[in-house]
């Protein structure tokens, strides 16, 4: 388990310096929520994850240049999704996920003012990840085929060997259970918003 909880300005200090342990936190409080999200864009996550480890890269690459873990959060978003859409346009297959995401880079780039909500949605779906890892072991396994599949809970019962009521216990369990996690990290991200809010 990483033990390491530096403060925000150690953190930020310890990144400059280029300490693995700042790099290694950084790298698990993003990487997992960056590649759904690619994965989302392209359809396809190998090379989801591969455009992420670029980003890292060039992140890594320019640390000198960021003051705050907001300001990575920004840049790792932002250039997992223009890498993502990039390579979506240089692909020559056209899938359900390339217009879905076609027509989401056109909001976005209409609607510029909304790249901080969506950055604390990135903080989100990061703390998902994290909390779903803690789930009880049977809990765990339904709720990654739900969400991260997009199983029915009769498939699910179907691939495990349960009872699709099972499936469906376990799979509302799970939710339970982040719910309560989840909720602490957003009302931490609202009291954040609210504290900006004030100060602008």
């Amino acid at each position: 388990m990483n033990y390491y909880l530096p403060t925000e300005t150690e953190l930020i200090d310890a990144f400059h310096r280029s300490d693995q342990r700042a790099d290694r936190l950084l790298f698990d409080r993003h990487f997992r929520a960056l590649c759904v999200y690619a994965e989302n864009i392209t359809g396809n996550m190998p090379e989801a994850e591969d455009l992420v480890v670029i980003v890292f890269q060039k992140m890594m690459n320019r640390r000198i240049e960021f003051q705050s873990s907001s300001g990575i959060a920004a840049f790792l978003y932002t250039s997992t999704r223009n890498a993502a859409l990039n390579a979506n346009r240089n692909n020559k297959q056209r899938t359900l996920a390339k217009e879905k995401f076609l027509y989401l880079e056109a909001v976005a780039s209409s609607q510029k003012d909304n790249s901080q909500q969506e950055i604390i949605m990135l903080e989100l779906l990061s703390h998902i990840y994290r909390e779903m890892e803690n789930l009880p072991n049977k809990c765990r396994t339904i709720f990654k085929l739900y969400f991260l599949q997009h199983m029915s809970s009769d498939e699910i019962a179907g691939s495990l060997g349960i009872s699709p009521q099972t499936a469906r216990t376990q799979k509302a369990r799970a939710i339970q259970l982040l719910r309560i996690k989840v909720w602490k990290r957003a009302q931490q991200l609202i009291d954040l918003i609210l504290i900006i809010f004030i100060l602008q």
